[in-house]
């Protein structure tokens, strides 16, 4: 299980570690990694009433390589 999946917060905050490489994780490992990206966007969303340029970078990048994978899921999953 990597940190991602293991991870104890439901968040990924600006000052969490993210993944450099996001093509080297499963799609499992996405559909989690989107999931806190999203609870954060909420969150900055609820409280700051703006969220963080970098929150918007990583759900951005996390959602566009969701969506390729699920339009070539085959081709892009082989390995």
């Amino acid at each position: 299980m990597t940190e991602i999946m293991s991870s104890e917060s439901i968040r990924c905050t600006v000052d969490d570690d993210f993944p450099e490489e996001l093509d080297g994780l499963s799609t499992a490992e996405l559909h989690v990694l989107h999931s806190r990206v999203v609870m954060q966007l909420d969150h900055e969303y609820l409280e700051l009433e703006d969220p963080h340029p970098v929150t918007m970078d990583r759900h951005a990048c996390v959602a566009r390589l969701l969506r390729m994978r699920e339009a070539h899921p085959i081709r892009l999953q082989a390995g």
